[in-house]
């Protein structure tokens, strides 16, 4: 499924010509979202999902990545990984949002602490 979702990405984008290129953070954005969209889902909670959102922007930056020229199977391995997981795996992550990250190696790529070291 993972496999699936980045060839569709990789298949859609190169079939858009005279595109907008994609912004250098968004695989990490893109990442953000799926932890909040994934805290909802499986918690319908909106507050603890912005939380958490929220807790990304306070301790972690974004890295920005050339996703236009670069990997970008590789770059939205994160979002994809996080977006698939099991409501008993959001229960079990919780707020460790190191644990989140932790779910594919390509995030520590698009990801690093506040302070810029490495996840």
């Amino acid at each position: 499924m993972k496999r699936s979702v980045a060839l569709l990405v990789l298949v859609a984008l190169a079939g858009c010509e005279g595109r907008d290129p994609m912004p250098a953070d968004y695989p990490c954005r893109d990442a953000v979202a799926s932890v909040a969209s994934r805290t909802l889902a499986c918690t319908g909670d909106d507050d603890l999902a912005e939380a958490r959102a929220d807790a990304f922007d306070r301790d972690y930056r974004c890295v920005d990545v050339d996703a236009e020229n670069g990997p970008v199977e590789v770059y939205l391995h994160c979002s994809a990984t996080i977006g698939a997981s099991s409501c008993d795996a959001v229960k079990q992550m919780g707020d460790d949002l190191d644990a989140w990250f932790a779910l594919s190696s390509s995030c520590a790529s698009i990801i690093q602490r506040a302070n810029g070291d490495p996840l």
